[in-house]
């Protein structure tokens, strides 16, 4: 049975991820504070399969819940919902010197309810990467992505999400989690699995 990732937020990163995650096999569905007519029309055109929620639908459905929202508007989220759920936050500081949030973004989130399983990964790479830069598995130039958590539920089906859309997963620890940041020695950077598991060692 197909696994089912939950996004919330249709900007250009859920957009990109969402037609990556269906193109590999995902039920995807998303969540959005615009209006949902006009997220309608667009997933029409990019993302057919994909379906709109209410949060907590989309909670109740979904293998992964993703942040892709900005920073600035996760705070308005139920975290209630998300009692242990597999909650993805690809969400970046793009705010002057960081000045949303005082810690990373994962860090804050987590914060917000700690019965998440909460994990980092999908904001290291551009959203243009997820149409360009797929690769089937054991592909030579197959680019890597973290997943940063301590979960190990979470670790498991967020590294099948990430393999099912044409990268290859490297678990950390989410003590890391800082290091997919902007600014860290990954973010934006195309590496391979050795390079990563390299940098992530040091």
């Amino acid at each position: 049975m197909a696994r089912t990732l939950g996004i919330i937020g249709a900007g250009k990163l859920g957009m990109a991820v969402g037609k990556a995650a269906a193109d590999g096999g995902w039920n995807v569905i998303f969540n959005d504070v615009a209006d949902p007519i006009s997220v309608e029309m667009m997933l029409k055109n990019m993302i057919p399969q994909a379906k709109m929620s209410t949060c907590a639908g989309l909670a109740n459905q979904a293998d992964v819940v993703m942040l892709a929202l900005p920073i600035s508007q996760s705070g308005k989220l139920n975290y209630e919902l998300l009692d242990d759920t597999i909650v993805l936050d690809a969400m970046n500081d793009w705010a002057p010197e960081g000045l949303e949030v005082a810690s990373g973004t994962s860090e804050t989130v987590a914060e917000r309810n700690p019965k998440m399983h909460i994990a980092k990964s999908i904001n290291h790479l551009s959203y243009h990467d997820y149409s360009s830069d797929p690769r089937p598995k054991g592909a030579p130039d197959r680019r890597a992505m973290v997943v940063a958590t301590d979960f190990p539920d979470a670790a498991e089906v967020i590294s099948e999400l990430v393999d099912d859309m044409g990268f290859d997963p490297v678990v950390t620890p989410f003590a890391n989690n800082r290091m997919l940041e902007m600014g860290g020695p990954i973010f934006g950077v195309r590496l391979s699995e050795a390079e990563m598991r390299e940098i992530l060692a040091t």
